[in-house]
């Protein structure tokens, strides 16, 4: 069985906007490749697609999140940790909010997108911050339970998924026991 990293997120983004009705998600300018429009479709009044611009996205969802809710913020991987590092830790790692990063396009799987959107560093760079959990989906099956354990578990965690297309099923998602630790 094969399946498809990000078609198993958007369909994780269809779950949990029923199961989470308080929760946000933020964007950067990645929705139809993150599948995160499948949530804006939905829920139009909970979702934010603020354009090529990660650190100003890492700022809002802060910003929600300090108001109570649970934000998922979303974009490939080396965008959605390099390039607002700086927020992260300040705005989400420092207070502890309750933002969920879900990552995209990990590792070197991305292929014709070439080395600037290679993920290599992502996991190290995370794990390194304070309060900060890392989750990383190991295939496709893994990806719901992987992003309910995130939103179950208080304060930032950072969901590494790969692009993933025709990656290799190992177990349908229902069927995914997914434990942090």
């Amino acid at each position: 069985m094969v399946g498809n990293f990000r078609d198993e997120l958007g369909k994780t983004f269809a779950a949990v906007g029923e199961a989470f009705p308080e929760l946000y998600v933020v964007t950067a300018d990645v929705s139809k490749s993150t599948r995160s429009r499948m949530f804006g479709e939905r829920w139009p009044d909970r979702f934010y697609s603020v354009g090529i611009a990660e650190a100003d996205a890492v700022g809002i969802a802060a910003g929600i999140a300090s108001f109570g809710g649970p934000v998922i913020f979303t974009a490939y991987g080396v965008f959605a940790t390099e390039k607002p590092f700086e927020q992260i830790r300040n705005c989400l790692c420092y207070p502890n909010l309750n933002v969920k990063i879900v990552a995209t396009h990990g590792g070197i799987s991305v292929g014709e997108d070439g080395a600037t959107h290679q993920a290599v560093e992502d996991i190290a760079i995370m794990r390194a911050l304070p309060n900060m959990k890392v989750l990383v989906a190991a295939d496709p099956g893994e990806v719901r339970g992987a992003v309910f354990a995130a939103l179950q578990t208080p304060g930032p965690v950072y969901v590494r998924l790969g692009r993933g297309v025709g990656a290799p099923l190992h177990l349908e998602p229902e069927a995914v026991d997914f434990r942090v630790g």
